[in-house]
């Protein structure tokens, strides 16, 4: 009998570890004047850093804490691939669900998030599921 000992995954879910330095975001933002706008950079920045600040957890060191947030989401059903640039999408007309969609498929899955300073990402090799007693 063979056993398998590398990670065994549900190709239709995925989940991806986000991380925020809230000091640092806030600079990024401030340096920018596009983000006093409904851009797309601007929405979506705001609502991830919303989720984090409102919804996430916070790990503190010695030198900084930052908040930090799993998300798992079906990559058929959740998540939506845009095949425009950018700049050719109306993000003030958006709604918070077309938002969330194009931030799992441009922002987590093409892994964009990481043009936004003060913002991290990692994909999890497993669908993650937060019991009860994890802290």
């Amino acid at each position: 009998m063979k056993i398998r000992s590398d990670f065994v995954t549900n190709s239709s879910s995925v989940s991806y570890i986000i991380t925020m330095h809230e000091e640092t975001a806030e600079k990024f933002k401030m340096l920018f004047s596009d983000y006093d706008k409904k851009t797309g950079k601007s929405r979506i920045f705001d609502k991830l850093y919303n989720d984090l600040a409102n919804a996430g957890e916070t790990i503190a060191t010695p030198l900084r804490s930052f908040q930090y947030k799993v998300y798992t989401f079906h990559k058929v059903k959740e998540m939506k691939l845009f095949n425009k640039p950018e700049d050719e999408y109306d993000f003030a007309a958006m709604t918070d669900e077309e938002l969330l969609k194009y931030i799992y498929g441009e922002y987590m899955y093409h892994k964009k998030l990481n043009e936004i300073e003060g913002f991290g990402i990692e994909q999890l090799p497993f669908k993650f599921i937060k019991s009860p007693d994890m802290v």
